[in-house]
């Protein structure tokens, strides 16, 4: 079988073979879309991306209609997305399917042909491109509708908060450190100068002159580059606190103050007073190379957190009076329904009311591998339609939908201040009070004995000692960590509940849709041998069963379908239900057309335990036994594993009272299994086991443990991104895998690992360093590159938690 020349998809035999020629030799291609998208290639004399691409295209759609793009040719909505440079727009694109620099190439020579483009940038690393036009040449529907001919689809780039925050902090960074760099050198020339003797032949006034010019030239150094560390002590103090921009503060401007004081009292005598505006702009620009190092650390943590939504499509297709209509995404509400095609990324949460497909959600769980979806099932914003066309109905729009609450719960976290980082606040806080009178004391100690050298000394004391480090070990960890587990599926919603996960020694586990997938099918039934009640047959029983087993959640209610009932056609929609009572881990009642029926435990229905663990009660009456059975889920065993070889204590804890719960779980490494226990019971049982001096983690599906999720040390429950609100738990593992548990656990104990770490090194660091600056044997220079290095050496430390 051939494969297709741009894609490389199979190409499949039909009566019509499809093929494009290029450099006059027919290629085959697989489908419509890959023909057009090639011709265009050819079309346009762009043979070479072919020569030179390091992979393969990705398969276009076949339906390359363009009326997606329309809602981008209004001005107004145009206002709105880009941004004007002068007579001309300008913005950016997030791009699919960009692999190699001649995908980057393509793409250019392919854009440059329309009249108006005015300038096109495309990063193969960040998939964007940058674009500028004039809108009275050209509009940007035609030129997202190339990048679609193309096999490159692209739209509007939202950039979130926290990334423009951070692009601003960077530009401002550079433009501190670039007037600090530029001026140092300057000052720098003539102290290098008057170190090596140069001046040593001129008039006292003529080195006076020089003195009068590096205090000109240090002023753009002092009075810009350094305002920072000035405002945020100024803040400090008027918040009544002490922080690390305090002593550097005092540093930079006390040296500039004293040094001025000296030029002014001496004039233009060059031989009397001594100033350092040399020393105070090496030491700006040393010191703002070492923050801005730290900041792009810190910011590669923030960012891998932020802007999970930035990439949503701005429009959507909405049926509209049984017609397609692109909208703007702000206009959906919940009830419309919009079309999603194959290669398109999903905007809402919703529903599927029509077709089947793979969806990628990747970006909500972790996991890559597509998930098939067909009608009635949940599609959640954010994911990607992997090969389908599905109808959507609406369930959730902007902040209400599951990627939005997951922004949320990151946001929370990032600004939770755990226990460590607490007490290392109070103590930098001490620290620095402690560093202001050392330096003091110091500087009156060389004033006695060495006049001339207590200024630079105590300088170096004030720098060398500043306690960055001790105020960057906790902060830059916590934001590691929430990154690597939310790639992972794993979302915190109580960071308390992180800080004690590493006290957890006993964990408990739920058995339905936790040890097991929760997939339950009916295997065999067993009906009484008493005649049934008056006037009804099996089937109306079985239609009673699926219509009060359609008011629950439950895992188990969905084995009870038309199917493995074997009511297939009929109709059940006259069915009266009401009264209907749930209660959590025992059953389901209601009455149904004027019988009450009971579906649930033994212990529910009043009846004898046995091997069919449902059992269905109608009047009183015992009708029909069900045995509903699930399967272990695939890591449940390798997970209990290694849970089990860390020196866990695990237990099973499960509401379902047939002698087959606990064959289920024979092989699993448990400690004890417990069946037949209700919600109340299972509370009991991890009030007694936390009593006993035991941290507790509980490990359920939040769908009938809420009580116990609640009065655990540590809840942890399993549930898709469409619960997540729903959820009583600390923590949600939106994949449903039982490997996050591990996952969870390696990561605190890691975390706290590498907290001690930073903490140890910081604390480490200064008080090694005091003693020898106040000695007087580390230059002012060296103090900064030492307080740099020491910060950089912590958030380095910290990353590791992004492996």
């Amino acid at each position: 079988m051939d494969s297709c020349f741009h894609c490389g998809s199979d190409v499949l035999v039909t009566d019509e073979p499809l093929f494009v020629n290029v450099n006059s030799a027919p290629q085959p291609v697989c489908c419509r879309g890959c023909k057009a998208v090639a011709e265009h290639i050819v079309g346009n004399g762009l043979n070479s991306y072919y020569e030179f691409r390091s992979e393969l295209a990705s398969k276009p759609a076949e339906d390359i209609s363009n009326n997606q793009y329309e809602i981008y040719a209004d001005d107004d909505y145009l206002e709105l997305i880009a941004k004007r440079n002068g007579l001309n727009h300008e913005i950016t694109l997030s791009v699919d399917n960009i692999h190699c620099a001649a995908c980057a190439w393509l793409i250019e020579q392919s854009l440059y042909q329309i009249d108006g483009l005015l300038k096109i940038s495309v990063n193969t690393i960040s998939q964007r491109a940058i674009i500028s036009w004039d809108n009275k040449l050209t509009k940007l529907s035609t030129i997202l509708q190339k990048f679609n001919t193309i096999g490159y689809p692209a739209t509007p780039f939202k950039v979130s908060d926290v990334e423009h925050s951070i692009k601003q902090k960077e530009k401002q960074y550079i433009k501190r450190l670039g007037v600090a760099g530029l001026f140092t050198m300057q000052v720098m020339m003539l102290a290098v100068a008057m170190y090596f003797g140069a001046f040593e032949s001129m008039e006292s006034h003529q080195i006076g002159y020089f003195k009068w010019i590096s205090f000109l030239l240090s002023m753009p150094v002092v009075l810009y580059s350094a305002v920072p560390f000035l405002t945020g002590a100024i803040k400090a103090l008027q918040a009544r606190t002490l922080n690390m921009d305090v002593p550097v503060s005092v540093a930079i401007y006390g040296a500039f103050i004293a040094s001025l004081y000296q030029l002014i009292i001496n004039g233009l005598d060059g031989d009397k007073g001594e100033v350092f505006f040399e020393s105070i702009s090496m030491f700006t620009f040393l010191l703002l190379i070492g923050k801005y190092l730290e900041f792009r650390a810190k910011s590669k943590a923030i960012l891998s957190n932020a802007n999970l939504s930035a990439s949503l499509p701005e429009t959507v297709v909405k049926i509209v009076n049984s017609e397609e209509q692109t909208v703007l995404l702000k206009d959906v509400i919940v009830d419309d329904v919009i079309v999603v095609k194959a290669g398109e990324k999903i905007a809402v949460d919703g529903n599927i009311i029509e077709g089947q497909t793979q969806v990628n959600e990747s970006i909500l769980t972790g996991e890559f591998a597509p998930v098939f979806k067909s009608t009635d099932d949940t599609v959640l914003a954010g994911s990607v339609n992997s090969d389908g066309f599905i109808k959507v109905r609406v369930t959730a729009t902007g902040s209400q939908t599951a990627l939005s609450e997951i922004n949320k719960l990151q946001e929370t976290f990032s600004d939770f201040k755990p226990k460590y980082s607490q007490i290392a606040d109070r103590v930098a806080h001490w620290f620095v009070f402690a560093q202001l009178v050392i330096s003091v004391f110091t500087y009156w100690y060389w004033s006695v004995n060495s006049p001339a050298d207590a200024l630079w000394i105590s300088l170096s004391v004030l720098v060398a000692t500043c306690p960055c480090a001790l105020s960057l070990a906790t902060p830059t960890a916590y934001t590691c960590v929430l990154s690597t587990l939310s790639k992972t599926g794993i979302l915190i919603k109580d960071a308390v509940a992180f800080d004690r996960l590493n006290q957890i020694d006993t964990i408990i586990f739920d058995k339905t849709g936790t040890l097991s997938e929760g997939k339950f099918s009916i295997i065999d039934e067993r009906w009484s041998s008493d005649p049934l009640p008056a006037g009804l047959t099996k089937s109306d029983i079985a239609s009673y069963i699926y219509s009060l087993e359609k008011q629950s959640e439950h895992p188990i209610a969905k084995a009870f379908n038309k199917e493995s009932l074997g009511i297939v056609g009929f109709d059940t929609s006259a069915n009266q239900v009401s009264n209907v009572r749930v209660e959590m881990g025992k059953g389901i009642s209601g009455d149904v057309n004027g019988h009450l029926l009971k579906i649930g435990s033994a212990e529910f229905c009043n009846t004898k335990v046995s091997d069919f663990n449902i059992q269905v009660v109608i009047d009183d009456c015992v009708v029909v036994s069900y045995q509903a059975q699930d399967k272990l889920k695939t890591d449940a065993l390798s997970s209990l594993t290694a849970l089990k070889n860390d020196g866990k204590t695990l237990l099973m804890l499960t509401g379902d009272s047939s002698t087959k719960a606990a064959h289920l779980v024979q092989n699993l490494p448990l400690d004890e299994v417990q069946t037949a226990c209700s919600p109340k019971r299972k509370a009991e049982i991890i009030n007694t086991l936390q009593s006993n001096g035991h941290a507790t983690l509980m490990v359920g599906d939040g769908i009938n443990d809420a009580p116990v999720l609640a009065g655990s040390d540590v809840s942890l429950a399993m549930g898709s991104g469409a619960d997540i609100t729903k959820q009583a738990a600390d923590v949600i593992v939106v994949n449903n895998s039982l490997k996050a548990v591990n996952i969870l656990l390696n990561n605190a104990a890691k975390t706290r690992r590498i907290i001690k770490q930073n903490l140890y090194w910081a604390l480490l660091y200064n008080v090694s360093i005091l003693p020898v600056a106040m000695l007087g044997l580390v230059p002012p220079y060296i103090a900064v590159i030492g307080m740099s290095a020491s910060s950089i050496i912590v958030v380095s430390n910290s990353l590791r938690l992004l492996k």
